[in-house]
């Protein structure tokens, strides 16, 4: 009893915990809107719109609107001249500087009055050197902003601190531009000093790119960096956000799982060039953290570094690297955003599989019969009775479809909310994000997520800022108990004669005898009986300081600390079947179990730099970055496992009454750096950009710690030539290179020191005393080290026709050496793993190509276009050794993980034509696979098998279009891989696997004796027809090649006469489809599959129709 209240008071704490953290939530909110109003009351903002009114007409409506009284000297000021004022959310001090810029009249608050006064202290038309800054709404500094006094050829760049300074007369104006920002007209009055905010710019945001370690112009980029502006792909129906890396040239993603909670994309970055981890390095807002734990409703850009751009970031960076951007706090009136979409989902295929009871047992009775059996599963006279029971009792004689039964329409909500603004000395941004997905099986199929971004940047003094932000991510979702792999291979596995369930509860098996179902597996009862409860919590916190220093350097500093808590809880029910004829109980599972489990880890990083930017004469211009990092990974995990539970009520892990297994563990990883980088441009035309990183990794032993990876890229602006100024139709013509090296250290920890196990298995008696015991698992290597990749890149931007039109192309060349594998050792050295060791060397070579053509006709406007990626990925050297496994090989001159296979020759049609050829067996039939003898000897062995195909497609497009009138928008998005090959096994890949169905393409495709010219051979049972299985071969090699519809979305953005009275500045409403369709020539299941798995063991691909809206205050 005491045990069932604790249970519940569990879940009541549990059920308060939730509803307290989302009213914690609320508070937060309403906090940071009282503190927006307070900001607001001391910056106040107006919006006002009046034509040819006079001065004192704009005092008197300023005057209204803000509560504030004036002071002025009406002798100092012309109140009767007219003057024209269209302001939106404008600070009225700026306001009013601009209406009386030209009178030389400037306004101040003081208290709850605004001060007009007159001051001039260069006197009218002589000059007067005037200082000013260039910032971002959120107080960063501009560097290399172009400011220019309108009229004369008089203007310079800023510099590092976004600073200028010119001699300038009274009353001129100001030209301030800087790429990725609207432009400013700036009016000086009698000004001594002025600060220009300049606002992004949502559709040149492109123009900017964030590389390692700041921000450059595109048009200034020597590396191959591919980028992406969410602002493109806001409305899409996106739970994950590797999905926003889909279509971005030279990145793979293989969404192989579309399980609600999981991200089951693999992502690949210009190919494979190792045999440990592929997955490139992420890092957001500069810091390592999981694309899993993060709302795609908090990422502002995504840059992916595919080149020698990458190496700064040194030792992880081999595979690639993505930096993630997030929402930035900004400065101006508060500005609300709210978002939201509702979709249903589906499964984009399950496989065609033969749900009539009738035709299954008849279809298996003749692939037996094929087989050479005189003795079948199913007697006539069983297959009578039930189909003539299936007219009357259908718990008896049932009809199961499985995929109706387990799985229905899914359905995703997600909603997102920020707001934004500040002052000169603070800015803030505050997010919150809730998702909430219920998958497609029936029952533990269903996820939910809050997240939370929250950013405050303040100018403490002129010199010293501070920035705190705070990025969360709380997930919770429940999975089948067996997993979603078992439970969806015993769905696949399930036979249209098995029972569900009766009326009062119990779950049905079948009466009929079926090889290889002793005890037939139930996929309702797997589904609904038990669970696994995940609740995984992750928060990435960041302190900034960045202060200038003399003579122009500026120190930045960042502490970085990553929270993990991953807890787990396994709660598997007693599970029965029942004969529907007999109600005789079978055990399924006998006993309750439970199992938790909980992983901790910190992860934390401190890194610091120094920078110093310069320009001379207004045409070298010259940067130094020199920095430091630290990181440390600490994590440890515990487990326990209990079982025989009282009833499948009571989960705490205190009821069991048996200790199954307890188990825990820890690691530590260390990780020093030191960086640096240098850039120089002439006139931006000649630019230079020479990066180097030293690490020392606590992986490797000492003396071998430390790798050096430097990096030089270059790049030539010909459009910027004399030669070229004359053509105006050209806007960009740059051709830059680069060249490389950067690290993997993707191998566990202590992998250089013997590892010792003690556990259980290892105690020993001595003198009738239990001790102890332990033993060493592996053999090693001391001298392991860094693999190092090996980078070239050649490229090609062109952008012409005011910008219309884009194309790039780069050719690239990866090696990466070294290459850190296991090593097969004889059994006979104490039965050991063999030691990691440096061995091996991978190629990489490829093509990358972009285009697209964009363009305005009046309230019309257009985009198409497209990439095309072609990767070539070859294993140059294994010193002399080859690795060949069940179905894939790693050899010199072939890919990594080729498939390996027999190479399939047709059917055999004859007895005849078995006779005179070489076959692999005495139980050869016709209608069997056909093998060639690739060395003409008298046998069918492994010197028979040959590579057949790539396991990573070599080639990788994508193309998009979108048209647009007014406030009406429609786009498209397709992506696409090719020269990609699957090998599909097991349940329903063939036929009648160890007692599994069968799929209804053998009813129509399969050789028979009248028709021999089919895809398919002869009928038959896998078990049963081990000639055509245990050799793998190419018949069941597929290829995975596919083009598929990504997104198709319609918009509609809401004229601002409709919305302005409600308060909105925006409001867009819009409906989209994800995974629309697709054409491949794989049909049986979704080409966008684990390649690797060789079976249907996964969650399926999802279609999506999406609907929703994103509303701006």
């Amino acid at each position: 009893m005491s045990n069932n209240s604790t249970s519940r008071r569990s879940f009541r704490d549990l059920f308060g915990q939730r509803m307290l953290c989302r009213l914690s939530g609320l508070l937060t909110l309403c906090w940071f809107t009282v503190a927006a109003q307070a900001l607001y009351a001391q910056n106040p903002v107006i919006s006002l719109t009046l034509k040819n009114a006079t001065v004192r007409e704009v005092i008197e409506a300023v005057k209204t609107q803000s509560g504030y009284s004036f002071w002025y000297r009406e002798s100092e000021i012309d109140l009767r001249k007219r003057v024209s004022v269209e302001a939106h959310e404008q600070n009225v001090l700026k306001l009013l500087d601009g209406v009386l810029a030209d009178q030389g009249i400037l306004a101040k608050l003081e208290g709850r009055h605004i001060v007009l006064y007159k001051s001039d202290p260069a006197g009218r038309g002589r000059e007067y050197q005037l200082k000013g800054r260039v910032e971002t709404e959120a107080g960063d500094p501009i560097v290399g902003a172009n400011v220019l006094v309108e009229g004369t050829t008089n203007g310079m760049v800023t510099n590092s601190k976004g600073e200028f300074a010119l001699n300038v007369t009274a009353g001129a104006r100001l030209s301030v531009s800087f790429i990725g920002y609207d432009a400013a007209q700036v009016e000086v009055g009698n000004r001594t000093h002025l600060t220009v905010v300049l606002k992004e710019n949502n559709q040149l945001l492109d123009d900017v790119v964030v590389i390692g370690d700041g921000v450059q112009k595109k048009v200034n980029l020597t590396g191959s960096i591919a980028v992406r502006q969410m602002s493109e792909i806001e409305n899409q129906p996106m739970t994950h956000a590797s999905q926003a890396l889909y279509s971005m040239p030279g990145v793979y993603i293989n969404q192989a799982s579309a399980k609600p909670g999981s991200d089951g994309a693999t992502i690949r970055i210009r190919g494979v060039g190792t045999m440990s981890s592929s997955s490139p390095m992420v890092l957001v807002d500069g810091m390592e953290y999981s694309l899993n734990e993060l709302n795609p409703g908090d990422i502002e850009t995504i840059s992916v570094l595919k080149d020698a751009s990458a190496s700064i970031y040194g030792s992880k960076a081999a595979n690639g690297v993505i930096l993630i951007t997030t929402k930035q706090a900004k400065k101006g009136a508060p500005v609300v955003k709210f978002s939201a979409n509702f979709g249903i989902q589906s499964a984009t295929y399950v496989p065609d599989v033969v749900t009539d009871p009738i035709q299954y047992m008849r279809m298996r009775n003749q692939a037996e019969r094929n087989e050479g059996k005189l003795t079948v599963t199913y007697n006539d006279d069983d297959i009578l009775e039930y189909e003539e029971g299936m007219k009357h009792d259908r718990y008896i004689y049932p009809a199961s479809d499985w995929y109706d039964l387990c799985y229905e329409n899914g359905f995703l909500q997600q909603y997102n909310a920020r707001v934004s603004g500040g002052t000169d000395k603070i800015s803030y941004s505050l997010g919150g994000g809730y998702m909430n997905q219920r998958g497609i099986m029936i029952a533990n199929d269903d996820a939910e997520r809050f997240s939370w971004d929250m950013k405050i940047n303040a100018q403490v003094t002129k010199r010293l800022r501070v920035g705190v932000s705070l990025l969360g991510n709380l997930r919770y979702n429940t999975d089948p108990i067996y997993g979603v792999s078992t439970t969806v291979n015993i769905i696949n596995r399930a036979l249209p004669i098995f029972g569900t369930q009766l009326p009062d509860g119990k779950w049905l098996s079948t009466w009929l005898s079926t090889p290889g179902r002793n005890n037939p597996e139930n996929p309702l009862m797997y589904l609904n009986e038990g669970n696994t409860r995940r609740q995984y919590h992750r928060i990435l916190g960041r302190i900034n300081i960045g202060y200038d220093l003399p003579w122009g350097i500026k120190y930045n500093a960042n502490l970085g600390y990553v929270k993990i808590d991953h807890y787990s809880k396994d709660f598997k029910h007693a599970m029965y079947t029942y004969n529907p004829k007999t109600l005789e109980r079978k055990d399924f599972s006998a006993y309750v179990s439970a199992k938790d489990w909980d992983n901790n880890s910190i992860n934390y990083t401190f890194y610091n730099t120094l920078s110093w930017g310069k320009s001379f004469g207004g045409n070298h211009n010259f940067n130094v970055m020199v920095g430091t990092e630290y990181k440390r990974y600490d994590a440890k995990n515990f487990q326990a496992k209990k079982r025989d539970y009282f009833n499948n009520q009571l989960t705490a892990l205190s009821v069991g009454a048996t200790m199954d297994e307890i188990s825990g563990g820890s690691s530590l990883e260390l990780l020093f750096s030191y960086f640096g980088r240098i850039t120089y441009d002439y006139k931006e035309k000649y630019l230079i950009d020479v990066t180097a990183r030293y690490d020392g990794s606590s992986k490797f032993a000492k003396g071998n710690r430390w790798a050096f990876f430097p990096a030089v890229s270059v790049g030539w602006r010909i459009d910027k030539e004399s030669f070229m100024q004359n053509i105006r139709q050209i806007n960009v013509l740059k051709l830059r290179g680069s060249v490389g090296e950067m690290g993997n250290q993707a191998i566990g920890n202590y992998e250089y020191l013997m590892s010792v196990l003690a556990n259980k298995d290892y105690n020993y008696s001595f003198s009738d005393v239990l001790a102890g015991g332990a033993a060493i698992k592996d053999f090693v290597d001391e001298n392991i080290s860094w693999e190092t990749t090996r980078t070239y890149n050649l490229g090609l931007d062109f952008e012409a026709f005011d910008h219309r039109l884009l194309f790039s192309v780069d050719l690239y060349k990866k090696r990466t050496e070294g290459i850190l594998r296991d090593v097969k050792i004889p059994a006979q050295i104490g039965n050991l793993n063999g030691p990691k060791q440096n061995i091996g060397v991978v190629a990489n070579d490829g093509i990358e190509l972009n285009l697209q053509w964009r363009s305005t006709i009046k309230n019309f406007h257009y985009s198409v276009g497209g990439n095309f990626c072609y990767n070539k990925n070859i294993v140059v050297d294994l010193d002399g050794q080859g690795y060949i496994k069940t179905f894939n090989i790693i050899r010199e001159g072939e890919p990594i993980d080729a498939w390996y296979l027999y190479q399939a020759d047709g059917f055999y049609n004859s007895y005849e034509e078995i006779a005179n050829s070489v076959t692999v067996g005495s139980g050869v039939k016709p209608g069997y696979i056909r093998y060639k003898n690739l060395n003409n000897d008298d046998k069918i062995d492994d010197n028979d098998r040959a590579v057949s195909g790539n396991l990573t497609p070599s080639i990788t497009y994508a193309f998009n279009c979108s048209l647009g009138w007014k406030g009406l928008e429609l786009s498209a998005q397709f992506q696409g891989v090719a020269d990609v090959k699957t090998y599909l096994s097991g349940n329903l890949a063939a036929p009648f696997w160890n007692g599994a169905g069968v799929l209804k393409e053998w009813a129509t495709d399969a050789w028979t004796p009248e028709n021999h010219n089919t895809r398919l051979p002869i009928l038959h049972t896998a078990t049963g027809a081990p000639e055509m299985h245990d050799y793998k071969n190419t018949q069941w090699l597929y290829n995975a090649s596919y083009l598929r519809c990504k997104q198709l979305q319609l918009s509609y953005t809401l004229p601002k006469k409709w919305i302005s009275k409600l308060g909105m500045s925006q409001c867009q409403i819009f409906v989209n489809g994800e995974n629309l369709f697709t054409i491949s020539p794989l049909k049986m299941f979704d080409p966008e599959i684990d390649l690797s798995s060789t079976n249907l063991m996964q969650y399926p691909s999802l279609r999506t129709i999406n609907f929703g809206f994103n509303i701006t205050f």
